[in-house]
């Protein structure tokens, strides 16, 4: 676990990219591989392993008095600009299948 913020966006000419490998925590519950990511790592998941684990996070973090914003920053790059890229893919896929789902519907 580590502040996404600090991490560079490239190091010596090479994109760094922030990826989860291993396990993800229960509280990311749609953990279901056929989801996508924005499901997978939604904003509610976020909250609710905060909700539920801000102490270690901290601890981990070595920040003791971050607020839970903070800490949701912490771990997501900053917390709203992250919810809004959630909202705006999940939208930009319903939009890209919508033909899909209407011809579905009218079976």
């Amino acid at each position: 676990m580590f502040d996404i913020r600090r991490i560079p966006k490239t190091f010596e000419g090479i994109d760094v990219k922030d990826i989860t490998v291993g396990t993800v925590p229960k509280e990311f519950t749609g953990s279901n591989l056929a989801l996508p990511w924005f499901e997978i790592f939604s904003p509610v998941n976020y909250v609710r392993f905060v909700d539920n684990n801000i102490n270690a996070i901290r601890d981990r973090l070595k920040e003791p008095k971050w607020s839970k914003m903070e800490v949701l920053d912490a771990l997501t790059g900053g917390f709203q600009k992250y919810e809004f890229k959630c909202k705006k893919a999940k939208h930009e896929m319903l939009v890209a299948h919508s033909e899909e789902m209407v011809s579905s519907s009218s079976c």
